[in-house]
Order: structure tokens, then C-alpha cells, then sequence
């Protein structure tokens, strides 16, 4: 039998969509957050990708392996991504733990550290990967038909990990901001 999917909305815009299963104690949840690679401005193209990357990172409460330990000791899943629209944060728990999981969900997406050494890390990894675009050529395939598609100059036409200049650029004051406005 296939769960009901709920659906509900806050006033700040935030959606959260889930599941509920009692053959299996699981909670699945997915929140939306209007915030994704179409909002972001061109000189931050790749703003949205590296702040999700730094909201799986340490919170003001704990390491982010701590949280890591801690959701695998509770058996629950969490994971942050960014596509053109949104960011995305799946949940996956015992419903059991789910108040457990949800409040490690609270201090990632409202207590991030925002944590320098961290924050340079996450940066070096993307530039890394954003240099290694080239070797794959479905990745240039795709960027030279969102050119075509949306024009050089919409963000659109930019990878959602941004470009080398434009990620340079990026600080973690930038990221800040970006989270702020989300």
C-alpha cells in the first residue's frame, strides 16, 4: 500500500511534505526552501550549492561528526541539496525519533557555525570540482545548451555550482547574507 503524502505550508513560505507508515515505524519528511540556484545573482553563481555544503557542516551546538554520530546512533537519515528552484532537506527516521532527528535538523538549518576553517574547505572542494567540469563532457554539453537556452547573461546559463571566478569571489560573509535572505 502506498502512504498518503501530506502537504503543508508556512507563512514564511517554507514546505514541508511528508509521509506516515505504520507497517514500517518510518517518517520520511522534505523540506522546500525557495532559495535555489534561480534566485541567486550572477556575479554568486554557486552561493546556494556551497551553503548547503556548510549547513551539513558544524552547528553552534556540535561538530558536524557529531551530528553524523548522532543521526546514525538514532538510525535516521538527513540530507541538504540545492537544485535550480530550491533546497532541499530530506529526513528519514524511526518515528520513534523523529523529535530527536528534528531538533538536529533545527540546529543545522538555524544554528550553523558558519565555521572558516570549514567554510575553506567546502570552498577548495567545489573549485576542485568546478575544475574538473572540463574532463566530463556531458557537463560541458549541458552548459553550452543552457547557453543557447537561456543566453550567457541568466543565471540559468551558469552551473549550479557556479564558475571558478564567480565561487573566487565568495566569501564567507557572501554566505552568509545569502543565508539570511533564504
Amino acid at each position: 500500500m502506498i502512504p498518503r503524502i501530506w502537504h503543508e505550508t508556512y507563512d514564511n513560505g517554507l514546505k514541508l511534505i511528508g509521509t506516515v507508515s505504520n507497517e514500517i515505524p518510518r517518517t520520511y519528511l522534505q523540506l522546500n526552501i525557495t532559495a535555489g540556484h534561480r534566485q541567486e545573482d550572477t556575479a554568486q553563481a554557486g552561493i546556494a550549492y556551497l551553503l548547503v555544503r556548510m549547513l551539513d557542516q558544524s552547528t553552534m551546538k556540535h561538530s558536524a561528526a557529531e551530528i553524523e554520530t548522532k543521526l546514525e546512533l538514532l538510525g535516521s537519515d538527513v540530507s541538504i541539496s540545492a537544485s535550480s528552484e530550491e533546497i532541499t532537506v530530506n529526513i528519514t527516521c524511526f518515528t520513534r525519533n523523529i523529535d530527536s532527528t528534528l531538533a538536529l535538523v533545527y540546529e543545522k538549518l538555524f544554528q550553523p557555525k558558519f565555521d572558516a576553517t570549514e567554510f575553506d574547505l567546502m570552498k577548495k572542494q567545489q573549485l576542485e570540482a568546478i575544475a574538473n567540469m572540463p574532463t566530463q563532457a556531458s557537463s560541458m554539453a549541458s552548459l553550452v545548451f543552457s547557453k543557447m537556452l537561456w543566453g550567457a547573461d541568466n543565471i540559468m546559463a551558469y552551473p549550479s555550482i557556479g564558475t571558478a571566478s564567480t565561487v573566487n569571489r565568495l566569501t564567507i560573509e557572501s554566505v552568509k547574507a545569502y543565508y539570511m535572505k533564504m
